[in-house]
């Protein structure tokens, strides 16, 4: 009987246990959305322009972004996350 109600609470647990990482994954999904719209909501004014500009380098140095913006730029820049564009 003892086992019987051993495998009945370990049951239990593990039910318990995937409730909780299925609210941990939603939970995890609405925090990117959130990002993702905080994002959207940060960038908005990019969208105000009608203006792209496109530059093709040979070389991914994060010196090619300085040689086009000036140190003054406050507007924005999409660019694929490279580390080197990271420069402030």
């Amino acid at each position: 009987m003892a086992q019987a109600q051993q495998s009945k609470n370990l049951e239990e647990a593990l039910q318990v246990i995937q409730q909780l990482s299925e609210v941990i994954q939603q939970q995890n999904e609405l925090i990117n959305q959130l990002k993702v719209a905080r994002q959207l909501q940060h960038h908005r004014q990019f969208a105000k322009h009608q203006i792209a500009y496109f530059h093709y380098a040979p070389t991914r140095s994060g010196k090619v972004i300085s040689d086009i913006l000036t140190p003054d730029y406050t507007g924005a820049v999409m660019c694929d996350s490279y580390r080197g564009y990271g420069q402030e």
